[in-house]
């Protein structure tokens, strides 16, 4: 049988009580605060212990209420709809997109709906306090059994959004959660079916001549136009090095279209990284880009460049089903299979840096950072900077001193002279050794 023992504390009755089904004999209390019953333990046997700690507790409630603060837990429902309105906001004054704040929505409610059938105690409604951050590790393979081919990176972009909306809650003045509460994860990438492959100059070539002829053989026009969309968004990321969702996210008002140049600007609500940024198109660029432009004719300043509906909002989907059926009809039959449009922003990147510029420019042009570049182009800047140490020599002399001489101008042993020779004239290469054989003897 339980004991109960009411406590006044101003206009408020605290009930203490004993429950009969706890072999710790703790008290706990219970009040009515706005109408909802808040429940405390009070972790003591003692009865005037307890009464004790209840007055200190009811102590800290009023004073919240006095100062307009949360006297509940948050939960993880208030939590979800307060980040998704500040999301709304950043729609609102345009540093967010509207498709952007969507898939933001999905991802948290998918984690909401993990953490449910993870743990059929956290419902929606309870609070912040009941989710431990490293409940998480659980996610991948949740969310890979409900869709096996899902990529890596993909579900890390899942978790930070997830993780994002927690961080959200805990800075001031909201506090509504702890570092305890934040989500954390690993994710072993090595085994990642769906990184990107990596392809060489040669093979990134290839597959662009195969896409020019793909477009160039549609028989009807609004194949040929779709075609030509795919073709000439893959052209505009190669000339300014830019992502796809930055390419398929321009409208007329973005570009300033000069003689020999075009002035991209890409907005940060349309980038990954929430930057605004100006990109120059030149040569190639600013052909393909024109000839596009033609072909869709007058644009409305707030008109998608390369939607081939005016009716639509989006290019996504017509660029990816059109580029789905190009992987499968050409691609994936000329072994080309791992082509995707990024790749564009790959060899520019390469190029760029293959041609001596500094890895802060390419990192500016490009929306992205100097560590980011490192890390991905690690191998290119390596061969770089091992062709910069070619170039120079070092001359010991017997003194044991040394000269520092331009690798050209080095001496060539004899050895090495007759290999050069024969790479250069293989027929006269026998001059440098003997006299050819006397026949006649």
């Amino acid at each position: 049988m339980s004991k109960r023992h009411p406590l006044k504390f101003g206009q408020h009755t605290v009930r203490l009580f004993q429950r009969a089904d706890q072999p710790s004999n703790f008290w706990f209390m219970e009040v009515y605060v706005d109408g909802r019953p808040y429940r405390r333990s009070l972790r003591t046997c003692l009865l005037e212990l307890a009464e004790e700690r209840a007055t200190e507790k009811m102590v800290d409630i009023l004073a919240r209420q006095k100062a307009g603060q949360k006297v509940f837990a948050t939960s993880l429902k208030e939590m979800r709809d307060a980040f998704l309105t500040n999301e709304q906001s950043k729609v609102t004054r345009g540093e967010l997109s509207p498709l952007t704040l969507k898939n933001t929505t999905l991802r948290i409610d998918r984690g909401l709906a993990f953490l449910k059938e993870k743990n059929s105690s956290v419902a929606i409604t309870a609070s912040i306090d009941a989710v431990d951050g490293g409940v998480w590790q659980g996610y991948v393979d949740w969310r890979l059994k409900q869709n096996p081919e899902l990529g890596l990176d993909t579900l890390d972009s899942e978790l930070v959004t997830i993780r994002a909306c927690f961080e959200w809650s805990r800075k001031a003045p909201r506090g509504w959660c702890t570092e305890k509460n934040i989500p954390h994860w690993e994710l072993d990438r090595d085994s990642d079916p769906a990184v990107r492959e990596k392809m060489s100059p040669v093979e990134y070539k290839r597959a662009m001549g195969l896409l020019s002829t793909w477009a160039a053989d549609a028989t009807k026009d609004k194949d040929r136009l779709k075609r030509q969309m795919v073709k000439t968004v893959i052209e505009v990321m190669e000339a300014g090095g830019l992502r796809t969702g930055e390419a398929l996210s321009l409208r007329r008002k973005h570009l300033d279209i000069r003689t020999n140049e075009i002035e991209v600007q890409i907005e940060k609500a349309n980038t990954k990284v929430r930057k605004a940024r100006p990109v120059g198109l030149f040569h190639n660029g600013v052909v393909a880009l024109k000839a596009w432009l033609m072909k869709r004719g007058q644009l409305k300043p707030d008109d998608l460049v390369f939607s081939t509906d005016p009716r639509s909002n989006t290019a996504n989907r017509v660029f990816y089903k059109e580029f789905g059926k190009f992987r499968e009809d050409v691609l994936i039959p000329a072994g080309l299979e791992k082509f995707d449009p990024y790749h564009a922003r790959h060899f520019a990147i390469t190029q760029w840096l293959n041609q001596g510029r500094s890895v802060h420019l390419v990192a500016t042009l490009c929306g992205t950072s100097v560590l980011q570049i490192e890390k991905t182009y690690s191998g290119v800047i390596a061969l770089i900077v091992a062709r910069e140490f070619a170039k120079q020599k070092m001359i010991y002399k017997e003194d044991g001193s040394f000269e520092v001489i331009d690798a050209a101008l080095a001496p060539v042993d004899p050895e090495t002279a007759v290999q050069q020779r024969k790479q250069r004239h293989p027929a006269a290469a026998h001059s440098l050794k003997q006299a050819p054989p006397d026949h006649k003897k």
